[in-house]
């Protein structure tokens, strides 16, 4: 290395150490990522093989790093029942947030209709409940105007295709229906190989769960994967599933902080009182304050 290069590099590294010991480690880190444009620092690895075990403790690092980041690690699985999930962010614009664990203030839970209206939940219910066959659902007339016209989505380019993903929904049901719901990670552990072929959402195996965001007063969103599962585990009427919170709202995220905050729930805000059931904060409500 010439002169000029190390001159340079010993100056990078005397003003690290000083942005250090002026900020601290955790604002500095952060200021680098920023730098770098890097968002986390799970996303500077190769993710799509790590083991439940590392990516659970990248989550945890990233957590104690980043801000806006929820005390709740993403891969901690919120455990409801199929109804309680009302919502869905349309597709299109405006994009609601997609990040795993992040805390997000401004409109975006305001941009939600009711899930048991939309036209591909109310297809598997023709589908299943009702006896239609596909070519007779909402789902699949959408589906192939936009081979038609080019434009479909999950790369579907002919109705052969689009047959074999109908028929694959319909191996998801009769696999729910006959041996019950399982997590993705079961799934991994009885056979990653699959796991990881099935997962065309995200970028680990371990998440390819239901996802949602929360709204401000808890309204639970589905965003991102496992739209298909969703509506199998409603129409089956399933007394338990798990789903991954992808990102809450700042408002709720106050809420969860109040009530770790607090020793006794008279303590609480009447907004924090009224919340105490919901299936986000089972994980930090003492089982007394219930009673």
């Amino acid at each position: 290395m010439d002169s000029k290069k190390q001159k340079n590099s010993a100056s990078s590294q005397e003003n690290i150490v000083e942005l250090i010991q002026t900020n601290g480690l955790k604002s500095t880190t952060n200021r680098v990522f920023r730098y770098i444009g890097v968002k986390t620092p799970i996303q500077l690895l190769p993710t799509e093989n790590l083991s439940y075990s590392t990516l659970y403790r990248l989550f945890e690092l990233r957590a104690s790093l980043l801000p806006r980041v929820s005390d709740k690690n993403p891969l901690d699985l919120v455990w409801l029942t199929p109804n309680k999930v009302e919502y869905l962010h349309p597709p299109g614009p405006p994009r609601p947030p997609d990040r795993y664990g992040y805390v997000i203030g401004g409109q975006w839970d305001q941009n939600k209709i009711q899930f048991d209206d939309y036209f591909a939940h109310r297809s598997l219910v023709d589908r299943y409940e009702n006896g239609f066959d596909w070519e007779e659902t909402e789902l699949f007339e959408w589906r192939q105007s936009n081979i038609k016209s080019g434009k479909s989505p999950r790369e579907l380019s002919s109705i052969d295709e689009l047959q074999e993903y109908l028929n694959k929904i319909d191996e998801l049901y009769k696999s729910i229906s006959g041996g019950g719901y399982k997590t993705q990670r079961k799934l991994i552990e009885h056979n990653p190989a699959q796991a990881r072929l099935t997962n065309n959402d995200t970028f680990n195996a371990a998440l390819h769960e239901i996802c949602v965001n929360i709204g401000r007063n808890g309204e639970l969103i589905k965003r991102g994967s496992g739209q298909h599962r969703l509506s199998i585990a409603k129409i089956l009427d399933l007394d338990e599933i798990p789903v991954i919170v992808k990102t809450r709202h700042a408002e709720w995220q106050q809420i969860r902080n109040e009530i770790r905050s607090k020793s006794d729930p008279q303590e609480l805000t009447t907004k924090a009182k009224s919340k105490l059931n919901h299936p986000d904060l089972a994980d930090i409500v003492p089982e007394e304050w219930l009673e």
